[in-house]
């Protein structure tokens, strides 16, 4: 299905002279010897993880982001074999329609901050809808929707994500500049974490910020 989806990509390419691309390729290869946490013994360790981003502009308005990964075995986390991330996007002078997904900061990160950093296996974007409209050169509304799969590590040292959850967000915001005042933003954020059975146990009463909660919950009746 993947290699369809770049043969369609480069065929698009070739034949129409409003559609614009370009490629961005990572590989990474090592092969040698790790020393094991909280030991001086040592093992085999290896990795060949490769990194394909095609970037597709068809026209003035659209533009299409999509990652490939293969990576057997990987620098941090599981093999991994298609598609790694993929959006939609389409944009007017005072329109902005993204989907799939997301990578978005709202407050300045401090509110609301989606990212990937494949050097650290982190990734906590969400798959969904993003929707911008400039009603005037200093005046902008915005909202978002989507639902992420996040998937973190309790130890640091570990090669492989133990711990996940799902994150269900619906976000609106109102961004004003003045030359006088500077920027002014107002943002409603709802956000749900959706925690399975098997991982409540795993998490709850861990000395993380989601641990300590879910144990303020069962000494509470609240799960």
């Amino acid at each position: 299905m993947y290699i369809k989806l770049v043969f369609m990509s480069l065929l698009l390419g070739l034949l129409s002279a409003q559609v614009e691309m370009n490629y961005s390729y990572e590989m990474k290869y090592g092969d040698g010897k790790q020393i094991k946490p909280l030991s001086k013994d040592t093992t085999d360790y290896s990795y060949f993880e490769n990194l394909l981003d095609i970037n597709t502009y068809l026209g003035d308005h659209i533009y299409l982001y999509t990652q490939f990964e293969y990576s057997d075995p990987p620098v941090f986390g599981v093999t991994a074999d298609g598609l790694n991330a993929f959006y939609l996007e389409y944009q007017t002078d005072e329109f902005n329609l993204k989907l799939g997904d997301l990578y978005e900061l709202y407050g300045r990160g401090l509110s609301f901050y989606t990212m990937q950093d494949q050097n650290i296996d982190y990734n906590n974007s969400i798959k969904g809808l993003n929707l911008k409209y400039i009603l005037k050169e200093n005046l902008e509304v915005s909202a978002i929707i989507g639902k992420g799969d996040y998937r973190y590590r309790f130890n640091a040292a570990s090669y492989i994500t133990d711990r996940s959850f799902i994150n269900d967000v619906i976000s609106s915001s109102i961004n004003y500049e003045n030359d006088l005042f500077g920027q002014f933003q107002y943002l409603y954020l709802n956000q749900h974490s959706i925690i399975e059975g098997d991982m409540i146990e795993k998490i709850d009463g861990e000395d993380t910020e989601v641990g300590n909660d879910l144990e303020k919950r069962d000494n509470m009746g609240l799960i």
